[in-house]
């Protein structure tokens, strides 16, 4: 470390201070890397004094070393960092990336200031306020590029620099801006115009429309954590004012995020394609978690130490001490692990649903499986993709999923390892054309598009928007979770690229590529994953795949498919054909997924060997595809469900299944009814009718009916553009016990309408509860529909029941009590006589019989 500071002598001769780092301009290609050059430098020097003033090191109290630095500090500041001008206007001598001039040398500075305040008091006291001089003359809080976790760094060096030269207007200012990425973002009325950062529901957001918990919010996360330990006990914030904003997004923004320890893709942004990257990002999670325990009170303190424990001794994410940056958090972290009294267990979601609509993104978590969904929109990019990391990712917004199974090495199964193997256009989850297509690089031959005259620069906005993270042009994505269970839709569309492209708006030689259109629907449950898709055509009737799992294993695993076919033969291995059910396999970890084809059609089970574009040396993986093929010039549809862990007997009984598609799957309406649980969930794209729900348009919709005649539902509105929403509920006389202002209900003796107000509520789920006010004859009536939605009552029966019962009902309705105890008699009859093939659970008869007889007591 030492031998890499030059000696002084030769600095003016070398251009600079550290063995082979050569500064200005002048010896560099590129301003860009001419700056990083300069922070590079700054930082080596900061580490050097790191090492005179830590406790314990060699060289701690180093004078001599000290002295050296000190005068380093001053001739790469006074020769190459004190230079004036404003860069964003193009009249300043500045160069490069205007991180390193803010931010990034701006930091190493601050630090050594920090470490050697006595040294240089000796030395050279009028150095800290020349450099913090030098430093405020860089800096603008003007919010171009300076948010969430930049501006948490520039800000927390700000109130630094202000300490360290006694400035407390320099203190509080710094404090007051380091406050600003702590609130949550108004997506309607950001303020400033900043859209990065953390959203009421737990997204986070990153270059305005990137879901990047795992990545840029993770790094935000850190400097908060980091700014709290600084300012703990100093008296400049109230007691919890951050500590519980912080505590919030543990909850609301990473736990969820976070299956059995692992960060999950569907958050990581182009980060995610990074090879072997497995649980770095963990780590750092886990570190901030440890050092907010130290200021958390005791019940929050309690659960998040068990949370980490959990993380680290049940989970396959490895947490070495040397990981940890911190030396007050590496005993923290050390106590806390060999403290007998904290229980290892998951506190926040060990099962449950998470539903992000700011960021369109979903995550459903059993004990045995979790499972993420990608959706995109007009509002939130289709991908991530810069400077040559992740350079296929055309579908990985377009209702992409991974299915984690519990135990699993979640690297090894997906992460970089299944971006790189897996083809791109068999992505899981994804509709895709037959086509080649070609990375940013490879159309032209470097890693952006340039044409520098139109605006289309390395790091332009221009470049983000229509290259690095471009968006749809649909505006339906969206899901409703009621009591763990949830729905998510959303329309696909292409990159905005291609419609601008053929509008005229881009240059002759930008390369579009066009999607397939479709609307899909996903419907999450206990055990299982519905998923169907309506209206999937080609605009260039090209030939389209849907792809309904691709699975990695190590090429010696031995994965294998078994299914059997719709006349009930059963086989295995790589096959084609209409197949009932499919079932994959690898021995090796003792994992399962089972594939329910609901609709008839030819699937295609395929398995081949893939060696990644990238890597030293690049991973191999046995791919196990199962899609559909489907003619692009013909609206197809499709209809499966996916059951992590299922045997072959599980798979073969979804013949006599309680989940039923209630609608025809149509490109309005996509809904499903799952019996055993007696819930239904429907995603209107336009208005439509499914089972009991009528709405006007676009809307989604998770529905319980109790037998004890509670209604919860809860609704969300997909577009983000409808100010109100109005829900028709084939349900008489609904009472409302709870929900939002903004909801109200008119109730009727046929049904009941709830309308919602939805104007700028950005996805916003409500949650609506409701009973029947109409008397005992409809509680009858809700334990009859209950009964049937789960097959407690089946056959001929069912239609007779009805019948009768809603005789009872018309008759109480009209105070004519007589005619309405004949009818509830007769119904009795026919519930406790049913006739082959009725079926009749003897629990739900006796339930209704329980009922019906107090039903006919109020009206006697």
């Amino acid at each position: 470390m030492f031998g890499r500071l030059r000696p002084n002598s030769d600095w003016v001769q070398y251009s600079g201070v550290i063995v082979d780092v050569r500064l200005g301009l002048e010896n560099s290609t590129t301003g860009a890397t001419a700056s990083g050059r300069m922070t590079s430098t700054f930082r080596a020097l900061a580490e050097i004094a790191l090492a005179t003033v830590t406790p314990g090191a060699a060289s701690y109290g180093d004078r001599q070393r000290q002295d050296r630095v000190i005068e380093a500090l001053r001739w790469v500041t006074e020769t190459y960092y004190d230079v004036p001008g404003d860069i964003y206007t193009g009249t300043g001598e500045k160069y490069g990336d205007w991180f390193d001039w803010e931010i990034g040398s701006a930091h190493q500075i601050t630090m050594m200031l920090a470490f050697m305040r006595d040294p240089i008091a000796d030395v050279d006291p009028d150095l800290t306020l020349y450099c913090v001089d030098v430093m405020h003359s860089h800096l603008t809080f003007e919010p171009k590029f300076h948010t969430g976790a930049n501006r948490a760094d520039m800000t927390t060096n700000y109130f630094v620099q202000g300490a360290l030269v006694g400035d407390d207007d320099a203190i509080e200012e710094g404090i007051s801006q380091h406050l600003t990425v702590m609130a949550d973002i108004d997506p309607v009325s950001p303020v400033d115009g900043i859209t990065d950062g953390f959203y009421e529901d737990g997204s986070f957001l990153h270059h305005d429309n990137v879901a990047y918990n795992g990545s840029y919010g993770k790094n935000l996360l850190t400097r908060v954590v980091n700014a709290i330990k600084i300012l703990h006990g100093t008296g400049y914030i109230p007691e919890g004012l951050m500590t519980g904003t912080v505590h919030g997004w543990l909850l609301n923004s990473f736990a969820p995020i976070m299956y059995e320890g692992y960060v999950l893709e569907i958050v990581r942004g182009r980060i995610a394609a990074r090879l072997n990257n497995g649980y770095l990002d963990t780590i750092v999670v886990i570190e901030a978690m440890t050092d907010m325990t130290r200021y958390l009170g005791a019940d929050d303190g309690d659960r998040l130490r068990s949370y980490i424990k959990h993380v680290a001794l049940d989970t396959q994410a490895q947490i070495p001490l040397d990981s940890l940056i911190s030396l007050p958090t590496i005993a923290t972290y050390a106590d806390l692990i060999d403290d007998p009294t904290i229980v290892a267990e998951n506190p926040y979601l060990p099962t449950g649903h998470a539903a992000f609509n700011i960021m369109e993104r979903n995550v459903h978590v059993r004990q045995a499986f979790g499972f993420a969904l990608a959706r995109s929109s007009e509002r939130i990019s289709k991908y991530e993709t810069m400077s040559g990391a992740n350079p296929r990712p055309w579908f990985q917004g377009e209702g992409a999923y991974q299915i984690y199974l519990a135990g699993q090495d979640h690297p090894a199964t997906y992460s970089g390892e299944y971006i790189h193997t897996v083809d791109p256009m068999k992505y899981a989850g994804t509709t895709t054309p037959d086509e080649e297509r070609q990375t940013i690089e490879e159309l032209y031959g470097q890693r952006w598009y340039d044409n520098p005259d139109l605006g289309f620069t390395s790091s332009s906005p221009l470049q983000n928007k229509y290259f690095y993270y471009p968006c749809g042009v649909n505006i339906h994505s969206g899901s409703a979770d009621l009591d763990g269970y949830a729905t998510a839709s959303m329309e696909m569309s292409s990159e905005i690229t291609w419609h601008h492209k053929q509008e005229g708006l881009l240059p002759e030689d930008v390369v579009a590529y066009q999607n397939p259109h479709g609307r899909k629907s996903w419907f999450m449950f206990d055990d299982e994953i519905v998923t169907l898709g309506a209206g999937i055509t080609d605009p260039q009737g090209r030939l389209l795949t849907t792809s309904v799992d691709s699975r990695t294993s190590l090429v010696d695993a031995s994965a294998r498919y078994t299914w059997a076919n719709r006349s009930g033969d059963v086989g295995s291995g790589a096959t084609t054909g209409d197949l009932a059910w499919v079932r994959w396999t690898d021995p090796t970890l003792d994992t399962a997924v089972g594939y329910v084809m609901l609709n008839q059609g030819d699937v295609h089970l395929q398995q081949v060997d893939r060696t990644a574009q990238a890597g030293n040396p690049p991973p191999t993986r046995t791919i196990s595809s199962i899609f559909y093929e489907h003619d692009g010039k013909e609206e197809s549809r499709v209809a499966y469900i996916l059951v992590p862990n299922a045997t072959e007997e599980r798979l073969a009984s979804y013949a006599h299944s309680s989940i039923r598609v209630l609608m025809m799957n149509t490109t309005n309406v996509q809904a499903v009814t799952h019996g055993d649980v007696g819930v239904t969930m429907a995603n209107f794209f336009a208005a439509g009718e499914a089972g009991l729900v009528r709405a006007d348009g676009a809307t989604v919709v998770v529905l319980n009916r109790n037998p004890d005649g509670l209604v919860r539902l809860a609704v969300s509105e997909p577009t983000f553009a409808r100010e109100r929403v109005r829900l028709t509920l084939a349900l008489p006389d609904l009472e409302m016990i709870s929900a939002d202002d903004a909801v109200s209900i008119e109730s009727g003796s046929d049904a009941s309408t709830l309308v919602i107000d939805t104007k700028d509520v950005s996805g916003r789920v409500f949650i609506i509860e409701m009973t029947t006010s109409a008397g005992p004859v409809h509680e009858v009536s809700a334990a009859f529909d209950h009964a049937v939605a789960t097959d407690a009552i089946a056959g001929p029966v069912a239609a007779r029941l009805r019948t009768s019962l809603r005789i009872a009902e018309r008759h109480a309705e009209a105070d004519r009590n007589p005619q309405a105890i004949q009818a509830l008699r007769r119904f009795q009859d026919q519930l406790t006589a049913p006739r082959p093939p009725d079926t009749v659970d003897p629990a739900a008869k006796d339930l209704l019989v329980q009922k019906v007889e107090t039903a006919i007591a109020q009206l006697s």
